[in-house]
């Protein structure tokens, strides 16, 4: 047992639910929010920050660090990544114009390309 109540029993949930936790959450002005949907809000700003998983899922409690992502993969940084790079592929400058941008809808297809910019 975390916490415990006046005589160092059980905290009766529902009783702590209506007396505190729902008054919180009205002065924070803040909605129905089930205090498991804090846990995961918590998870979720850990691992997008990118704090090491294997202390999140520590904290969380969980048996084992890999059910960590396997809950929480959508959000672990670099998701995706390569996906969003592949859509940079052309490393246009600033100041390209489209037609630079895609060569090959240039008279001069050669020309346009050896113009291109890369790094």
């Amino acid at each position: 047992m975390v916490f415990t109540n006046s005589i160092g029993g059980e905290i009766d949930l529902n009783n702590w639910r209506r007396r505190i936790y729902n008054k919180v959450l009205t002065k924070a002005k803040l909605g129905k929010i089930r205090i498991h949907d804090l846990r995961h809000t918590y998870a979720t700003l850990r691992i997008a920050a990118g704090h090491n998983i294997s202390d999140v899922s520590n904290q969380l409690g969980h048996h084992s660090v890999k059910l960590t992502p396997d809950v929480y993969n959508h959000w672990l940084p670099g998701q995706n990544k390569s996906e969003v790079d592949s859509l940079d592929i052309l490393h246009l400058t600033p100041h390209q114009s489209a037609s630079q941008a895609h060569p090959e809808t240039l008279p001069n297809k050669k020309a346009a390309l050896e113009s291109r910019v890369s790094y």
